[in-house]
């Protein structure tokens, strides 16, 4: 009986509500009224809520479609204004729409996912079912370049028109990604060039902190005009800052910053938004050399670095913009450098001392000629290491240790 009941009235039940809902939707009628309206034949065929609920959701969706798609066919023609001006409305037509859908049953958690209900991509129910990822990216790209020329000054997005900017992604379904690559391309150029401009000018030689100043004003307006995310902005501040960086270093005394070359690196990292640890990268493929140049300063003709050298190191890393982590790397490369020729040169006294000459000939593949130092296997291997080091590098008090080289084993004396 409910269905025969229901198939006789739905029919004529929509003859007056889908119109009157048309209305709302469009503006040409108040809410209050349509709904009336259609109250009011409800009434008359004593139609159940639960089907009503339904019906609406279903005219509501259909409504919105179709302004979709007749938005859509100005987008087509270029028509940027009628696009815009389409959009705006049907965000109007939301909340008449949501003004609707209560009075037909609709809680507080339904009206919290009406964009999820009625623009789900893939839904057969969406009002975007007839609408390709490229239709709505083209309908937010308008929309998004006319809401920044009908600003005041034709270069801002108003915090009102930003606002409707998210309520518009929301609706035509855009992910964060898409929306951070639109405005990549939109907005990028103009953050670009700020941030270009401040880096020629801190890392020239005109540097002062009331130019930091003003070039920061410079930058955080342009950031505040496109409601730039932080994600962008430092995705363009890190290209900027390894240049600053190189800039910095062809400039440099001896490739080692001057104070005021690092304050002004230290004001470019506050000027583009960036932490210290996201600069370590740029100053360690900048300054390591530097870094690993001054260790081996500091290992000096015997390889050992004083006591008194240390504080120099730190300082130097620091100076540097060097992280502890990458500074540890370099100093290990600098003594892999220094000890390797002298492992290296233990080596080959070990094995001058203990192999015979045709042995070590082959070893070598080369012809060893005679050595007038060893007399055979028994030679005191201790003694020919200590004269090694004690005349190549001057030391006399000596200390033992043990090197590993070439899968073999060896006691060493300096």
């Amino acid at each position: 009986m409910d269905y025969e009941i229901d198939a006789e009235s739905t029919p004529l039940f929509m003859a007056v509500a889908g119109p009157a809902m048309r209305d709302a939707i469009a503006g040409t009628k108040t809410p209050d009224a349509a709904w009336e309206e259609i109250e009011a034949r409800k009434d008359d065929l004593l139609y159940k809520d639960e089907g009503m609920k339904i019906l609406v959701e279903r005219t509501v969706a259909n409504a919105l479609g179709s302004r979709l798609l007749e938005t859509m066919s100005f987008a087509k023609v270029n028509n940027e204004a009628a696009t815009f001006d389409q959009l705006n409305d049907i965000l109007e037509a939301k909340a008449t729409c949501t003004n609707l859908l209560q009075r037909a049953g609709w809680d507080n958690d339904d009206v919290q996912n009406f964009d999820e209900r009625f623009f789900a991509p893939r839904s057969p129910e969406s009002a975007l079912q007839f609408l390709e990822v490229d239709d709505r990216m083209k309908l937010y790209r308008i929309y998004i370049k006319r809401a920044v020329r009908n600003s005041p000054s034709g270069k801002e997005l108003t915090d009102d028109n930003n606002e409707k900017l998210m309520q518009i992604k929301a609706m035509l379904a855009i992910s964060d990604k898409n929306a951070e690559e639109e405005a990549k391309t939109l907005f990028g150029p103009e953050l670009f060039k700020a941030l270009q401009l401040a880096v020629l000018e801190i890392t020239g030689d005109d540097y002062t902190p009331e130019l930091v100043q003003n070039l920061k004003s410079m930058i955080d307006k342009v950031i505040a005009d496109y409601k730039l995310s932080n994600q962008m902005v430092r995705q363009y501040a890190a290209t900027m800052y390894d240049r600053a960086v190189g800039a910095i270093a062809d400039r440099a005394p001896g490739g080692i910053p001057t104070t005021s070359q690092e304050q002004a690196l230290e004001s470019l990292q506050e000027l583009l938004h960036l932490e210290k640890e996201q600069t370590y990268n740029a100053h360690v493929n900048v300054f390591g050399a530097a870094y690993k140049r001054g260790v081996l300063e500091a290992m000096g003709a015997t390889g050992i670095i004083l006591p008194e050298y240390r504080p120099s190191l730190d300082n130097l890393r620091m100076r540097l913009g060097v992280s502890e982590e990458a500074s540890r790397a370099l100093f290990l490369e600098a003594i892999k450098e220094r000890f390797l020729p002298m492992v290296e040169a233990v080596a080959n006294e070990m094995e001058r001392t203990v192999l015979t000459q045709q042995q070590l000939a082959r070893k070598r593949n080369k012809d060893m000629g005679e050595d007038v130092f060893k007399s055979g296997k028994s030679a005191d291997v201790s003694k020919q290491i200590v004269r090694l080091y004690s005349n190549q590098y001057n030391i006399h008090d000596t200390s033992f240790f043990i090197i590993k080289h070439d899968r073999a084993t060896y006691f060493c004396v300096v």
